[in-house]
């Protein structure tokens, strides 16, 4: 057990290191976790200038909404499979939001629904696939081997699932029945909850964070308890500089930024993200903002419910001061059907 010792020991030093500097310098701790998390990411910015090459390929309507199939370019030649939700009638312009998908598919509830609720909701949600999920999954095309792939080539496989995000709001800036003029809000669970963080941490485009059970202290979650987290959110290096998730979260501020759990979690415990958000809503409070930081406790398990949904936009309305909204929608999952895949 030495060798396991010795590195938690390493873990634990470099994340007090880091406590020590945001009590110490709040503003220039998080300047600092701001450039350290854009250098793990190299030329990111550098390889996604290219042309999108977004076209059509299919869409329909549900109750209270519509949608459109799309298929874009993030990195050269990598195709991003997404759908855009958008309310039913009317031409828009709509506030827009990005939904990245965790590590499933954009076909499941955890993704329909929410979008189908904020398209109800009078807003334009796109929502894509993860690299390696659902129609991009091939043979040996997983994020977990391709994470293990990118570190022996001394590279975070993170760069694939933000550079989608980066790449959805260049999509989405191109439409003229998108409202940008507020920025982009960014929401999604577990993985997509991580991809909006790290998206905003890397863009100020994104004005607005609402990660939904993704988020917990990475000391004990990763070192103590051997949980193994998706590579992608470990970058390398970032344990040696004792980056936290709430190091992460902190570097939000002031930009209005909501964290959700669910108490049913079976991954995220509870009083982690409670302790989390306390941590998080200090330092807001430290730099001046506190009124721009929100924790919701659900009655979810690991999943972004219609209630979430609900919260989310609420507060995007009230953070971005939009008005002349429509009601918002019922949050009863009898009033919620399923497209089919296909």
């Amino acid at each position: 057990h030495m060798l396991r010792r010795q590195l938690i020991d390493q873990g634990r030093a470099a994340f007090a290191a880091s406590q020590k500097h945001f009590q110490d310098d709040p503003a220039g701790a998080a300047l600092q976790v701001r450039k350290q998390f854009a250098g793990y990411f190299g030329d990111l910015q550098e390889q996604l200038k290219g042309p999108l090459h977004a076209r059509q390929v299919g869409g329909g309507k549900g109750p209270g909404f519509r949608y459109e199939n799309l298929l874009f370019e993030s990195h050269p030649g990598w195709d991003v499979s997404a759908t855009l939700y958008l309310p039913a009638t009317g031409t828009g312009p709509w506030p827009a939001v990005v939904v990245p998908v965790g590590h499933s598919g954009k076909q499941f509830p955890n993704y329909q629904f929410p979008c189908q609720y904020f398209a109800r909701a009078g807003l334009a949600a796109l929502v894509f696939d993860p690299p390696g999920v659902a129609g991009e999954k091939q043979t040996g095309n997983d994020h977990f081997a391709d994470g293990v792939r990118c570190y022996l080539t001394g590279d975070t496989s993170g760069r694939y699932f933000v550079g989608d995000a980066l790449c959805a709001m260049d999509y989405l800036a191109t439409r003229s029945d998108v409202d940008t003029s507020h920025g982009f809000a960014c929401t999604g669970v577990s993985g997509g909850g991580h991809t909006s963080v790290f998206a905003a941490l890397l863009d100020d485009r994104v004005t607005a964070i609402a990660p939904s059970c993704c988020m917990g202290p990475q000391f004990e979650h990763v070192l103590e308890r051997s949980y193994s987290n998706c590579p992608e959110t470990l970058m390398i290096g970032r344990l040696r500089d004792g980056i936290d998730d709430c190091d992460l979260l902190s570097a939000l501020t002031p930009r209005p930024l909501l964290v959700m759990a669910g108490s049913g979690d079976e991954i995220y415990r509870m009083e982690d993200s409670r302790a989390l958000a306390k941590t998080v809503r200090q330092f807001y409070t430290q730099s001046g903002s506190p009124q721009q930081f929100t924790f919701f406790a659900d009655e979810s398990g690991h999943a972004y419910s219609l209630k979430q949904a609900s919260i989310f936009t609420a507060w995007l309305r009230q953070s971005w001061q939009l008005t002349d909204q429509p009601l918002l929608p019922s949050v009863a999952q009898e009033d919620y059907q399923l497209l089919a895949i296909e």
